[in-house]
């Protein structure tokens, strides 16, 4: 992707990557992305894309994960 995307200020970027380690369990891996998932939340991004690090998102299984906000304007 970054050989593609050019990024433009205002326009366009790429996404940070988190990766995960799975092979040191499943707590360990589990805590790692709930702890990802909480700045996503944080920095109010649409949510996560879940792959294999190098993984195509043509060829490779993914899962989007988005995250939706709520706000209560209630007085």
């Amino acid at each position: 992707m970054e050989s593609v995307v050019l990024p433009i200020p205002g326009f366009s970027l790429l996404a940070e990557r988190s990766p995960i380690n799975l092979t040191k369990g499943v707590d360990a891996a589990s805590t790692k992305l709930k702890s990802v998932l909480a700045q996503a939340l944080a920095d109010h991004q649409e949510g996560l894309v879940l792959k294999a690090n190098e993984g195509a998102y043509i060829k490779s299984p993914w899962v989007k994960v988005r995250i939706q906000h709520c706000f209560d304007i209630s007085t």
